[in-house]
């Protein structure tokens, strides 16, 4: 298998003198929602991977950062509720999230509803499984 990339999906606002509207056309169907609130300055959330989970972030409040990590490579992208998008991420990254400002909302829709199999909570087992189902990560 290939390891996708992350994107950025566009969160659309409608503007009226009613208030505003921000619309996010999800490119799969969400089974599962939640909620990253109230994190303590300084600490991080995170630290698995996905078998076959797909996720959306977004910060509709504050902002926080997201590191996805494979095999070979760190990316970061940080999320911004003044920001029009959200981050599309595929299965097969190991994430990390931080930097939560203090009002910071971090929310997740996921593809699949909760499956503890699915989960991968030992970087060293990542990094095995990574390099043994995607050909551009060995």
């Amino acid at each position: 298998m290939i390891l996708e990339e992350p994107k950025w999906l566009p969160i659309n606002q409608i503007i009226d003198p009613a208030g505003s509207l921000r619309v996010l056309e999800l490119p799969f169907e969400a089974k599962r929602t939640y909620f990253i609130q109230n994190v303590p300055k300084g600490s991080q959330r995170g630290f698995h991977a996905h078998r076959s989970l797909r996720q959306i972030f977004f910060a509709p409040q504050g902002r926080f950062e997201i590191e996805l990590i494979t095999c070979k490579s760190k990316k970061s992208f940080l999320l911004n509720s003044n920001d029009q998008r959200a981050l599309i991420v595929p299965p097969g990254y190991w994430r990390v999230i931080s930097s939560f400002s203090k009002d910071a909302t971090c929310m997740v829709l996921a593809s699949e509803h909760y499956m503890e199999s699915d989960y991968i909570r030992s970087f060293d087992d990542y990094v095995s499984w990574c390099k043994e189902n995607f050909r551009n990560e060995s």
